[in-house]
């Protein structure tokens, strides 16, 4: 358990170890270090899933608006060489 100071062994936490790993191996003796250890939680009302949901989709909403961009102007340079 968390609590307890035990961690996982699966794939995001092997990536988390080596990250510590890496981070803990350079020394900065002026320089205090923190590792602040961060999780997603997914609950039954869908947890984190809402939120990275109603981001995906602004930013294919924005893609799309960008999209739309270029071709109005890509439009308007046909229009003024016919």
């Amino acid at each position: 358990m968390e609590e307890k100071g035990d961690i996982g062994n699966d794939f995001s936490m092997n990536i988390a170890k080596s990250w510590e790993q890496a981070f803990n191996s350079i020394a900065t003796p002026r320089t205090r270090k923190i590792i602040l250890r961060t999780s997603i939680v997914f609950g039954k009302d869908g947890g984190a899933l809402i939120p990275l949901k109603k981001q995906q989709n602004l930013v294919r909403e924005e893609n799309r608006l960008q999209e739309n961009k270029r071709l109005a102007g890509f439009m308007s340079l046909i229009s003024k060489t016919q």
